[in-house]
């Protein structure tokens, strides 16, 4: 048998030490995925707002509260409810309408506030139709500030506040 001549304790050494560099790159790109999928967050930006008043067809006052808004976060969220001056939008006016993007979202006569799905990335326009009298519970002059806010699955709330013109 001959002698064989194993590796040099040096090339042994740099050998090592690749593999170790190596493993804690492998390691430290899987950490950073792991990171960035529970640190998604949601972030609605307002991109206006305001407030006109009208009439309808049988001669009411009414109130339009407009929202655009867009989901600037990494992250899908859902509006689950609507408050007009601390009260949930159907308590506070149960007679209201509010329409996504042009189309009826919720009735005047829903129950209800109907969750509005809100992807990263994407944009909405929410308009909030507010009677003023009648049967309605609420009495909205002019002069008046009202606040409105929005609240998300996520549990972050985003406020808007108007003066009734």
């Amino acid at each position: 048998m001959g002698h064989g001549r194993g590796i040099s304790p040096v090339l042994a050494t740099v050998i090592l030490v690749a593999v170790a560099i190596a493993i804690a790159i492998a390691v430290a790109f899987w950490a950073s995925n792991i990171t960035g999928i529970f640190s998604r967050t949601e972030q609605i930006q307002m991109e206006y707002s305001y407030i006109v008043a009208g009439k309808n067809s049988s001669g009411a006052i009414y109130y339009n509260i407009t929202f655009s808004c867009r989901n600037v976060g990494s992250a899908d969220t859902t509006i689950i409810q609507a408050f007009i001056n601390g009260k949930p939008l159907k308590a506070f006016s149960p007679t209201s309408s509010v329409y996504l993007n042009g189309i009826l979202w919720i009735k005047s006569n829903d129950t209800v506030f109907r969750e509005i799905s809100f992807p990263a990335g994407s944009s909405i326009t929410l308009v909030m139709m507010l009677p003023s009298g009648g049967p309605s519970p609420i009495t909205i002059i002019p002069g008046q500030v009202v606040e409105v806010r929005m609240e998300t699955s996520g549990g972050v709330h985003y406020i808007g506040t108007f003066l009734i013109p």
